[in-house]
């Protein structure tokens, strides 16, 4: 007899499964991507179901502390040193940091405003 068993966050590709879970939209530039992918590395859905969500857990509260400000430190990424990477977002809210900077000094100075269109290439 086959018992068919439905894993949320779960997909099965040739016999191993697979835990696949959406970054919600607001904290997509924090970590970097839009989607969670790892395997359980097992073939037995019993063993998978457990490891599933252990992995659920773990992301869901990585999430909220991510949204709570409370994470510091960037999500596992075994390719790169993570503590050296930024993502996108944060070197465009530098920039624009700087940018109004610039601007208030300038002001200050009664200098013309700096260039827009040369900020915009970053």
């Amino acid at each position: 007899m086959v018992v068919k068993m439905e894993i949320p966050n779960v997909t099965k590709r040739g016999e191993r499964f697979h835990f696949r879970m959406g970054v919600p939209e607001g904290l997509r530039g924090y970590f970097g991507k839009s989607e969670i992918k790892k395997s359980p590395r097992t073939k037995d859905p019993t063993v998978a179901k457990q490891k599933v969500d252990a992995l659920r857990e773990e992301w869901s509260k990585r999430f909220e502390e991510a949204r709570s400000g409370q994470e510091r430190s960037r999500p596992e990424c075994p390719q790169f040193d993570c503590e050296a990477l930024i993502t996108k977002y944060e070197i465009r809210a530098i920039i624009q940091s700087s940018h109004s900077a610039l601007e208030a000094t300038n002001q200050e100075l009664a200098l013309p405003a700096p260039d827009p269109a040369f900020y915009s290439r970053f």
